[in-house]
């Protein structure tokens, strides 16, 4: 990442998780932090090798997909009772489609601590 994109990128994850907390007294700013996101990363492509050759995929729909697998593990949990939410204890219903959205904002921040980490990783020198 360039140097501006990288302060952007560290700025949106700042302000996603900032708003983790604040939603609930300051207003949720989930779908403007989704919009610099989508920003950020329109174009901007992972390469991935499942097996002999290269594939390639739209960071943001990485986003996304991990963020509706997330929410899906979420169904299934609360579905088979290893946790409930208070909406869910007369009985089941699917968890707000609402978390899929939060949990691919989480998504984005965790790719940016680790990138960070990784860029920090390879500038200096760690003893194995």
């Amino acid at each position: 990442m360039p140097r501006l994109g990288a302060r952007a990128a560290v700025t949106v994850a700042l302000l996603i998780y900032a708003n983790f907390f604040t939603h609930h007294y300051i207003g949720d700013y989930r779908w403007y932090l989704a919009a610099c996101a989508l920003g950020l990363y329109a174009r901007t492509v992972v390469v991935f090798r499942p097996y002999d050759r290269d594939r390639r995929m739209p960071l943001l729909l990485a986003f996304v997909l991990i963020g509706f697998f997330i929410w899906l593990a979420e169904n299934i949990s609360t579905f088979y009772g290893i946790w409930k939410y208070p909406n869910q204890l007369g009985a089941w219903s699917i968890v707000h489609v609402g978390k899929w959205s939060s949990w691919s904002l989480l998504v984005i921040m965790t790719f940016t601590i680790i990138a960070g980490l990784k860029h920090i990783k390879s500038r200096i020198h760690v003893p194995e």
